[in-house]
This record gives C-alpha cells, sequence and structure tokens, in this order.
C-alpha cells in the first residue's frame, strides 16, 4: 500500500484550527495547514472559505502555492483527503457533498452531527462507498492513549468505577471531547441522566454549557459520569478523568494539554505533555501513516458513535432524575 507519491489535501473552512492558531515561523502544530506542510507525505492542493479574500491571504502567508476554490466548486476538484474545518452546524452537509468526489479520507472537525441518529444516517452513506472517515477529537491522538482505551473496553483494567468531566463553550463543540473518551472505555448504556443546570451561552444559543450526572451500567451497578460545565467566558477548562479498578486516565489543559496514565505499577504509568505543542501532527501523520501503510485509523467515525450518544444523553435529560435519558 505503500507509495512515493505525496497525498493530496484540500482544506475547507480557514478558521483557527485551519490556521489562526498557529504562526509560520513558530514551533508550535496545532493546526491543519501547519500540520500537513510537516509531513512531507503530504500536499495542499486547494484551500476554500466562504471569504475567498481570506483563503487568497491564508495561501500567500503560507506560501502554499496551492488553488485557491470556493465552497460550492470546491468537491469538483478531486484530492486524496479533505478536511471539513467549517462552522459545527455545517459538518454533515459538507461531508455528505465530498462523498461524491470518492475522496480517499474526510478529516472532519468535532462534532460530526447535532445529534446521532444524525450521525448514523450519513456514516450509512459513508459505509456505501470506499471513503474513510475521520473525526478530529485530537485527545485520541495523544500518544498511547488509542491503546489505553482500547484495553479499557476489552475489560483489561477491572471494572469501570468513575468518570469525571470539567469544560466549557458547549456540550456539543467541547464536551463531546471528554464525553468521546468516557464512551470509548466505559461504552454508552446509560441508566440514569439528570441535568443540574438549564445551562448558560458561552459559546452559542443552540449549543449551551450544561452540568449533568449519567450513570453508566457496570458490572456491579451503575457507574457514576459527572459533567460540570464552567463559563468559558471567564476560563478556558477542560479535565476529564476515567478511573478503572487497576488503570487511570487523566487528560486536561495546563499549560498545553497533558495527559497522565496511572496504572497498579511503574510500568503502566505514563506522562505526556504537548509542549511545545505537537498534537495536530500527531492526527495527519496518522492519516498518511494510514493511507500510504495500511496503518489503523486513531479515530474513525463509527468509534465516536458511544460518545455521540452520551453527548445526547446529557442534551435529552430532565432536570430531575430519570431512568429515561431520552425523556
Amino acid at each position: 500500500m505503500s507509495s512515493n507519491v505525496p497525498l493530496t489535501v484540500g482544506i475547507l473552512g480557514l478558521g483557527q484550527i485551519a490556521h489562526g492558531y498557529d504562526d509560520p515561523a513558530g514551533q508550535a502544530i496545532s493546526t491543519h495547514i501547519k500540520a500537513c506542510l510537516a509531513e512531507p507525505r503530504l500536499r495542499i492542493a486547494w484551500v476554500s472559505d466562504i471569504d475567498n479574500a481570506l483563503a487568497v491571504d491564508v495561501n500567500d502567508q503560507w506560501n502554499l502555492g496551492a488553488s485557491v476554490v470556493v465552497p460550492d466548486n470546491a468537491s469538483c476538484h478531486a484530492v486524496d483527503v479533505v478536511c471539513i474545518a467549517t462552522p459545527d452546524d455545517t459538518h454533515v452537509q459538507w461531508v455528505d457533498r465530498f462523498l461524491a468526489s470518492t475522496p480517499k479520507l474526510i478529516l472532519c472537525e468535532k462534532p460530526l452531527a447535532a445529534s446521532t441518529k444524525q450521525a448514523q444516517d450519513l456514516l450509512s452513506k459513508v459505509q456505501a462507498t470506499e471513503c474513510k472517515l475521520v473525526i478530529n477529537f485530537m485527545r485520541r491522538w495523544i500518544p498511547g492513549v488509542s491503546t489505553w482505551l482500547s484495553a479499557a473496553a476489552r475489560g483489561g483494567f477491572g471494572a469501570p468505577v468513575e468518570a469525571q468531566l470539567t469544560y466549557c463553550r458547549g456540550l456539543r463543540h467541547n464536551a463531546c471531547h471528554g464525553l468521546d473518551l468516557i464512551g470509548a472505555a466505559f461504552g454508552c448504556d446509560v441508566v440514569s441522566a439528570r441535568k443540574s443546570t438549564d445551562g448558560f451561552d458561552d459559546f452559542e444559543a443552540t449549543d449551551l454549557t450544561v452540568s449533568a450526572t449519567l450513570g453508566l451500567r457496570g458490572r456491579a451497578g451503575p457507574v457514576p459520569v459527572s459533567i460540570t460545565g464552567v463559563d468559558g467566558r471567564l476560563r478556558n477548562v477542560f479535565d476529564v478523568d476515567i478511573i478503572f479498578e487497576t488503570s487511570r486516565l487523566r487528560v486536561w489543559n495546563e499549560d498545553g494539554i497533558r495527559a497522565q496514565i496511572s496504572g497498579v505499577d511503574s510500568q503502566s504509568s505514563y506522562e505526556f505533555h504537548d509542549k511545545p505543542v505537537r498534537h495536530m501532527q500527531y492526527v495527519w501523520k496518522n492519516i498518511a501513516d494510514t493511507l500510504m501503510d495500511g496503518a489503523p485509523l486513531l479515530c474513525a467515525s463509527t468509534e465516536t458513535l458511544p460518545g455521540m450518544r452520551l453527548v445526547d444523553a446529557v442534551a435529552n435529560a430532565s432536570p430531575q432524575a430519570t431512568d429515561d435519558p431520552n425523556v
């Protein structure tokens, strides 16, 4: 499956995650453009944004030598990989449109959809093609995290004990990162759900930041999941802690992204600090490894469904305790 030909990339949506968090001369690699430029097996073939002047400026600023195309025509420009970094509520329509252009892979920013049902309908279309769909839950690519999640889901760390998530700036926009990890580790069999607050708007009115508690089905009874939403206008906070009998994963923001895996002995413990920032480089390296060498994807879209179901459970929960998370 190896190839010496660089994979071509098209990037739709040129906001902060596409290029704005990085400086062409800086050390950090926290955006799609910077990560693609750092990976010799990739070549950016086109960029596109609803603001065409911005697209021209980005192409010049980063010296891409790429084509600048308008969004409505972007799917006519065939590439190996399409990166969708548009606003949250447009992801489904753009993935659907690009499937017809038969790229090898689509990388879509999270969240994929506004509900699990909407995501499943889209995934049915994806599965009818040869295209791979990846969702950018970037913490999945932290070294060691994917392996830990797989072992946890197989029961390698004993029974699940509890999980805690603190976040800001929208349930679907940001809490989804933590609930994706919790769903991958614990599963998504929700036996109880209670919303602690009506939520507040620190991101957008259609995606409030809420607090809640979930009970997930465990071997010895419900596994408690505590979700605390804080005001991102005051402080940018993310911290998820997932605990099993014999191991624990914590991922949090503190001077960059940090992660800690704790086990019963020093050999099963690990610490990670993304400084200087390199997290987006791991995403695009895995994409190149997959398409050129057949390596497994670390965040295939189907693997993110449990986390999506947990997001839905919180979104649909009643302020009072209920045995039905869809009430």
